[in-house]
C-alpha cells in the first residue's frame, strides 16, 4: 500500500442499520496508476460508490475527471471476481448482510449486477465524498440508509438464512424445506429470485 493510500473498515453505529449492514469501508488510492485484485465468493452483497469514474466494457473502473459518481451493486458472488481500477480511486463501499439491501431499496432485481444505478442522490454523494473521516462517513451512511428503510419481510428467506448459518456443516436442503413446510423446488425458486443462486450454492458460499 502506498504512503497516501487509505483502506479502512468501519461499522454502522445505528443499531437498526447494523441488523442489515455488516460494515462499510473506505478505499482511497490518490496515486494509483493501475490496480487489480480478486474478490472471493461471498454471501454478502455490496454497493460501491466511486467518486468520479466510468466503467469500461471489460469491467475496468477508470478515473475520469469531472465525471458523475459511479454506483455499482454487486450481488452474492459464487465465482471469483476480478476488479480492475485505473487512475486514482476514491471508493466507499456498503457491505450488506444477506437480504439486507432489500430493506432499503424496493422493486429492484438484486439477483444480478446493477451498473450506474442511482442508489443515492447527487447531494448525498457530494456530502459523502467531501470527507475521509470514517466517523462522519458512518453518521452520513447510517442516516441516508435510515431514510430509505422500509422493512421487507420474507419469512422463508429469514428462517432459511438463520437455519443455514446455524446448521452449515450438516445442512440438507430437504431438511430445510421440511422445516419450512414448503417444497424444495419452491425454496430454490425463492433463493434464485432474491439472490441469483439456489440454496445449496448459497450454503457453499457461506
Amino acid at each position: 500500500m502506498a504512503v497516501n493510500d487509505i483502506f479502512k473498515t468501519f461499522k454502522p453505529q445505528n443499531t437498526h442499520i447494523a441488523k442489515y449492514v455488516d460494515y462499510y469501508y473506505l478505499d482511497v488510492k490518490p496515486d494509483n496508476i493501475s490496480h487489480e485484485f480478486e474478490c472471493y465468493p461471498h454471501f454478502n452483497t455490496t454497493i460501491s460508490l466511486y467518486q468520479s469514474h466510468i466503467r469500461l466494457g471489460d469491467k475496468t473502473v477508470i478515473f475520469q475527471e469531472n465525471t458523475s459518481p459511479l454506483q455499482i451493486f454487486t450481488p452474492i458472488r459464487d465465482k471469483l471476481l476480478l476488479v480492475k481500477q485505473k487512475g486514482k480511486v476514491y471508493r466507499i463501499v456498503i457491505v450488506f448482510k444477506p437480504f439486507g439491501v432489500q430493506q432499503f431499496f424496493k422493486n429492484i432485481d438484486f439477483s444480478d449486477y446493477l451498473i450506474d444505478f442511482n442508489f443515492f442522490n447527487e447531494k448525498e454523494l457530494k456530502s459523502l465524498f467531501k470527507t475521509k473521516d470514517t466517523a462522519i462517513l458512518t453518521e452520513l451512511l447510517d442516516d441516508f440508509l435510515l431514510k430509505r428503510y422500509n422493512k421487507h419481510k420474507n419469512i422463508i428467506l429469514e428462517k432459511s438464512i438463520a437455519y443455514i448459518l446455524d446448521n452449515h456443516a450438516d445442512l440438507l436442503v430437504e431438511d430445510l424445506s421440511l422445516q419450512l413446510n414448503i417444497s424444495r423446488r419452491h425454496l430454490n425458486r425463492v433463493f434464485k429470485h432474491h439472490f441469483g443462486v439456489p440454496v445449496k450454492k448459497f450454503q457453499k458460499i457461506v
